[in-house]
């Protein structure tokens, strides 16, 4: 394996260093007793322990930094035994030189420099350099002599840098033989601004090289401070503490070589940390596979968990790839959505199948999915486990998490939709908002029910007049039959008539219930047979648990089963038994019906016409029972309407709670944002998309726009469906007054409005809040829509960058931005995101991966029609810094401007 080349197959990771290692072979290092250290089992031994100590402690780049000299047989030991274990030794010293009361400095060379070559340079540095440095002590390692040079320390830090590539670290500053008890200060500051790196030094220290007027206050920024072990026993190594916290240095890495090193400790506030490895549990696309027949026939990209570029030039498949990307996970398009989906199956060909692998963070807890979807069908979701989810992939995130991705010139389309702003802003607030929007929903639908049920029985009403006037008939009529004594000459056979009825009615209504009972059971045994089925299917480890409640649905629908039989048969007795009643009925009424007959002729000798009075009691009894429902028809109406009152009150209320959630969030956001754009909401602000609505629920009423955009607009007052109905009620006259109608438009308002259902959609409608957005612009907070196009999309990616956790995916932001912001803006943002989200980007300007310290630049090409992947890692790695400065605009320039920034002293 090149050392040099990537070891990280998606870009730079935090790995454990430790750059000041001792060998066992120096005097200082405590070995167990009785070790021999001239027995070859011996040392094999001490060396496999030494190794098994580093992996423990999970230190994955070391040097040993012995004094004076490489101990070229105890490092090569060394060294091949950590590379069987993926750990890499790099040759070091610790220069111990003869100047105050003696100086130490660690100087860490590439892997594969010739280790003769640094022994006899630094040999040469001493006025003697034919004396040995150390000389051995039996069973103790060896003990060494100070360089005596005839040049000062700066001067020889100064001459091994000109002829090695090499870090230099001060070791151990302020314990004997550091820098500051050694030396005079200014001294030591001029020492470190020639070095890579300092071991821990204290607060109180650096206030007092500060105090020198050689180092300035933001020194720290750009040079970093280590944690190392300096062991003095295997037991040591990784572990020593200080102020209670294990002594560890994490840096952040896509390649091991000096300049990888360099690049890390220039840039310690993205790519050192001390004590703990920094942990990312924010949600993170981990890769996608690309399986095509096209320009993407075989593409496999591992993401970072944090920022990801694509680069190359025109035409060689970073829009493919991003594009394909969102195909994948069926996210929105926001412009242009038929040629972009057209795009992807044209790159990726029919039937490519496109693999893209999520992790998504639930606290620390994280949970794995892969989304697959083959050209031309519908994306599947499966679990860890291979198991397939009846799920979109866009229903993997929470709704504020969701990946948001961009095609080109999407930004400044997007920078156009406020409604996209509302959502975003939102999106921000989260949980806060969305669950009071979930109340004005449910509520709005509690409003539609309402109004449906109004409607419904406000028809049934409309019959209650017409039914009223005939009951009223039909009692004049019977009360002549009553004068004539009509009544009391069929009295006996009109009750027989009324208790028939009642029996009747008794018995449809016994069977009625029996039908509905028998669906009903129907039903519930479907169910339980469905959860049975699905407990029984059940494959996980546990599968046996699942099969226990299966067998306890199985009783309780058997025990169903049994009491549905025993139900079922009581209600057909009871039937039986009705019927049976019913024939005992008409056997006793056959007298009755016979007196009714003779009755009948009578009257009618008489002039009478007993069988319309006959059927005027039949309608009656079947009129009067349904008037009465009527009735109670009407008092649920009044019910209803009072409930209305109620629920209006509470979606009234309830709109105006997420506008002050909205306001008091966008206050806090305003602080986030650090002063760069500014947000305001307007209450119910909105009003196009209002007016669109308004425009289709008055068509056909004759009510010109002018006169909508009267009420609209109007300064005084903030209108909502709600709103807008209450003027209605209110009158022509009031509509007139304060909007300035003419008497015709007020009157077509009122008149329109006036049907239910019309006045009912009506106050369903509400305008949303608008959120103004304002960029700082030479001091001046500008709104939107005052901006040029750039920055307008500048503002918009403000607030992208601003949403923690939630993935972001841009292609070639750089075509809709200002190119000041990019490297005034953009650059410091991307940075200050470090370990808080996912992006990945492609882009054309050096500026975003060099300055922005991407973690992952992926190089692409085009060869032979296809995609292909050139290179992967960060701007550690030597092959990835030279793409950069050959493909991308100003890349060059934009190491330039890193290394004047962090001071990088690359060996290029």
């Amino acid at each position: 394996m090149n050392k040099k080349m990537p070891f990280f197959s998606n870009g730079a990771h935090w790995v454990r260093v430790d750059f000041h290692l001792h060998s066992p072979h120096v005097h200082s290092f405590v070995l167990p007793a009785g070790v021999n250290l001239d027995s070859p089992e011996e040392r094999e031994k001490i060396s496999s322990q030494y190794i098994s100590q580093l992996k423990k402690e999970s230190i994955l780049v070391g040097a040993i930094t012995d004094y004076q000299q490489i101990r070229k047989d105890w490092f090569t030991l060394l060294r091949e035994k950590a590379e069987q274990e993926d750990i890499f030794l790099f040759p070091g010293i610790e220069l111990s030189i003869e100047e105050g009361k003696g100086v130490h400095i660690l100087i860490i060379f590439e892997y594969d420099e010739n280790i003769d070559g640094i022994n006899r340079f630094i040999s040469a540095l001493d006025r003697n350099p034919q004396e040995l440095f150390f000389r051995e002590i039996t069973q103790k390692g060896s003990n060494h002599r100070n360089i005596n040079s005839n040049q000062d320390v700066l001067s020889i830090l100064k001459r091994i840098r000109e002829n090695f590539n090499c870090l230099i670290v001060i070791p151990h500053p302020e314990d004997d033989k550091g820098l500051i008890r050694s030396i005079s200060l200014p001294q030591v500051a001029g020492i470190i601004q020639v070095s890579d790196a300092i071991e821990y030094i204290s607060e109180q220290k650096r206030e007092r090289l500060f105090s020198t007027n050689k180092i300035p206050r933001n020194f720290f920024d750009t040079f970093a401070m280590l944690e190392n072990s300096d062991p003095k026993s295997i037991a040591e190594i990784g572990t020593k503490q200080r102020n209670g916290k294990k002594r560890a240095t994490y840096l952040k890495l896509s390649s091991f070589s000096i300049d990888a090193f360099k690049i890390a400790l220039h840039d310690p506030q993205t790519r050192v940390r001390l004590y703990e490895k920094p942990e990312f549990f924010f949600d993170r696309i981990t890769s996608i596979k690309i399986t095509g027949s096209s320009f993407l026939k075989n593409i496999h990209i591992d993401f970072n968990p944090e920022l990801n570029t694509f680069i190359g030039g025109r035409g060689v498949g970073k829009s493919a790839i991003i594009e394909t990307l969102r195909y994948a996970l069926n996210l929105p398009i926001y412009s242009d959505a038929s040629f972009r989906t057209e795009f992807v199956q044209s790159v990726v060909g029919s039937g490519g199948l496109i693999e893209v692998e999520i992790e998504r963070f639930f606290g620390r807890r994280k949970q794995k999915y892969t989304v697959r979807r083959i050209v031309g069908k519908s994306p599947e979701v499966f679990d860890a486990d291979e198991e397939k989810l009846e799920m979109e992939p866009a229903d993997i995130f929470e709704n504020q998490s969701t990946p948001i991705i961009l095609g080109q010139k999407e930004l400044y389309s997007l920078s156009l939709k406020t409604e996209f702003q509302l959502h975003l802003i939102d999106q921000f607030i989260g949980e806060a908002v969305s669950n009071e929007i979930r109340k004005f929903q449910r509520l709005l639908i509690e409003l539609k029910d309402n109004a449906r049920e109004i409607l419904k029985l406000k028809e049934k009403l409309a019959q209650k007049e017409e039914y009223q006037q005939r009951l009223e008939t039909i009692n004049a009529k019977i009360r002549t039959f009553e004068r004539l004594q009509v009544a009391e000459k069929l009295q006996s056979y009109t009750e027989i008539l009324r208790d028939e009825k009642k029996l009747l009615s008794t018995r449809k209504t016994v069977e009625e219930i029996l039908s509905n009972f028998q669906e009903t059971f129907t039903d519930a045994e479907d169910e339980l047979f469905s959860l049975i089925q699905s407990l029984e299917s059940g494959k996980s480890a546990h599968r046996s648990i699942l099969l226990t409640a299966a067998k306890k649905v199985e009783e309780l629908k058997e025990l169903l089963t049994q009491h549905q039989r025993a139900i079922t048969e009581q209600f057909q007795n009871m039937i039986i038994e009705l019927n049976a009643l019913y024939k005992e009925w008409e056997i006793a009424k056959t007298p009755i019906e016979k007196e009714a007959v003779t009755i009948k002729q009578r009257l009618q000798q008489e002039g009478l016409e007993p069988d319309k009075y006959d059927a005027l009691i039949q309608e009656k009894l079947r009129i009067e029972p349904f008037v009465a429902r009527l009735e109670k028809i009407e008092k649920s109406l009044i019910n209803l309407l009072e409930q209305r009152k109620n629920i209006l009150q509470k979606v009234k209320e309830q709109r105006h709670i997420i506008f002050q959630i909205r306001k008091e969030q966008i206050e806090k956001l305003n602080q986030k944002l650090a002063g760069r754009i500014k947000l305001e909401v307007v209450f119910e602000g909105e009003i196009e998309k209002f007016k669109e609505e308004l425009i289709k629920i008055t068509r056909g009423a004759k009510i010109q726009q002018a006169a909508l955009e009267a009420i609209l607009n109007d300064a005084h007052h903030t209108m909502d469906g709600i709103e807008l109905a209450s003027y209605v009620d209110n009158g022509e006259k009031l509509l007139q007054e304060q909007f300035h109608l003419t008497e015709a438009q007020a009157k077509r308002f009122v008149e329109w409005f006036s049907e239910d259902q019309r006045r009912f959609e009506l106050e369903t409608l509400f305008p949303e809040d608008k959120i103004i957005i304002k960029l700082k612009i030479n001091e001046t907070f500008e709104e939107l829509k005052k901006l040029s196009a750039g920055q307008k999309a500048t503002a918009l990616l403000l607030l992208l960058f601003a949403q923690e956790n939630r993935i972001l995916i841009i292609d070639q932001p750089e075509e809709d931005l200002d190119n000041r912001f990019i490297y005034e803006d953009v650059v410091k943002i991307l940075r200050g995101l470090k370990g808080k989200k996912q992006i990945i980007l492609a882009t054309h300007n050096a500026n975003i991966p060099v300055l922005g310290d991407a973690e992952q630049i992926v190089v692409l090409d085009a060869v032979d029609e296809t995609c292909q992947i050139v290179h992967t890692g960060s701007i550690d790695v030597s092959s990835i810094r030279e793409d950069v400065k050959e493909i991308m605009e100003g890349g060059e320039e934009a190491f330039q401007k890193r290394a004047q920034k962090y001071g990088e002293i690359l060996n290029e």
